[in-house]
């Protein structure tokens, strides 16, 4: 009856049926998907626009959800304020702004609150604007006072995750560090930042499994480059069948953010093929096509280092943990590491019990990555005394 209304007053206002051809568009999508994540659009998509043109360009993407950013400049209605000098008054104008499109609003992305006083107004404001978690890269002495924030105003923080070399939180470890014994911090995964790592976006979600709150999705023209070009969602190397069927073993409902980061003034077409792609990749993820070699699982490029081995620890003990995660943060650091892996090897073929694996651009990577002084300091301290024994492999795409 609401959409039936709309169309007749579309007869007089044009506005008026325009928005209404975006809920309809909205309920549409909810109904044909019925996927268990609620999808919609970070802001900063569309950061070169004040804040009422961005809600706009959310609305018209056939999106319900947004997610602010706190270094936006709000524009002439909010006298170019950022979120975090606005008034009470100015807080609820934003609101009314935000419902007034039909929208939602559960999250904000923090980068500029460096002090307990400025996190509790970000707190409160979102307690009255209704957010359910703040995006944020927040530093370690912060952990705790967020978390009892959390606690008090019923708002969790999601830690964001940028390339390696750019952030503290590049990998996942250092996420689940950060929210171990902290019920109110968990995981914000960005996909295109772990494949600029060199990382496997699907192993990292699985890592974060239980702790994961929201994700934003981006497309890059290749992986392990951290210099390389953001593209449309589907246009680029990541495995978006393979991402969104990972979300659905892991009975995710939580958020899922479009964030394109490319064609700046131009994109909100980009935002939504991008959006539409990956609703058809997350209704088809169950297809055949998601395994094999196919485009979202390229051929090879560049050297496979696998190495497997024993240890002198017992099973599963917490010296054998160590020896892992030890060798998995110090290795993984060095420059010419992509896609860095532990493992535990499972085939009854196989009498080996652990195995490392990582992937080198060229030949020139993996000698770089043997004279690294951090890689000669583990062999020496570690390996050579806790390693029995050991098989090393290495490959190279067949037919090169």
């Amino acid at each position: 009856m609401k959409i039936f209304a709309c169309l007749i007053g579309a007869a007089f206002a044009t506005g008026l049926f325009a928005s209404c051809q975006s809920s309809q568009q909205k309920a549409e999508a909810t109904q044909e998907t019925a996927l268990p994540w609620k999808t919609g659009v970070a802001l900063y998509s569309f950061n070169k626009f004040p804040f009422p043109q961005t809600l706009e360009k959310a609305d018209s993407a056939g999106l319900k959800f947004v997610e602010g950013f706190s270094f936006h400049q709000l524009g002439s209605e909010f006298d170019n304020k950022t979120l975090l000098s606005l008034n009470d008054a100015e807080i609820e104008k934003l609101k009314k702004f935000i419902e007034g499109k039909g929208l939602a609003m559960r999250s904000i992305y923090v980068a500029d609150a460096k002090t307990p006083e400025q996190w509790k107004h970000y707190f409160e404001m979102g307690k009255k604007v209704g957010l359910e978690f703040f995006v944020s890269e927040p530093r370690p002495d912060e952990w705790d006072l967020l978390d009892s924030l959390g606690q008090q105003y019923g708002i969790k923080t999601a830690i964001h995750q940028h390339a390696k070399g750019e952030s503290y939180y590049w990998h996942p470890d250092s996420v689940l560090k950060a929210a171990e014994g902290r019920p109110f911090i968990g995981a914000c995964a960005d996909v295109g930042h772990y494949t600029r790592s060199g990382l496997d976006p699907v192993a990292c979600l699985k890592a974060l499994e239980n702790r994961l709150i929201s994700l934003h999705l981006k497309d890059v023209a290749k992986a392990g480059e951290i210099k390389t070009d953001y593209v449309v969602i589907g246009q680029g190397v990541l495995d978006f069948k393979g991402i969104a069927k990972e979300l659905k073993r892991q009975n995710f409902a939580g958020y899922v953010y479009i964030e394109q980061e490319a064609n700046w003034f131009h994109n909100l077409p980009d935002v939504k093929a991008g959006y539409e792609y990956f609703m058809k990749a997350a209704n088809s993820s169950n297809d055949a096509a998601t395994t094999g070699t196919t485009e979202a699982h390229p051929q090879l490029e560049g050297i496979k280092h696998m190495v497997i081995f024993d240890l002198r620890h017992a099973k599963g003990s917490q010296e054998a943990r160590s020896f892992l995660e030890d060798g998995k943060s110090i290795l993984s650091a060095i420059p010419s590491v992509q896609n860095f892996q532990a493992y535990d090897q499972v085939s009854p073929k196989n009498d080996f019990t652990y195995g490392f694996s990582m992937i080198f651009k060229d030949q020139d990577g993996y000698e770089a990555y043997n004279q690294h002084p951090d890689h000669v300091a583990f062999v020496e301290n570690r390996w050579k005394p806790e390693v029995t024994k050991f098989l090393e492999i290495d490959f190279e795409g067949f037919g090169r």
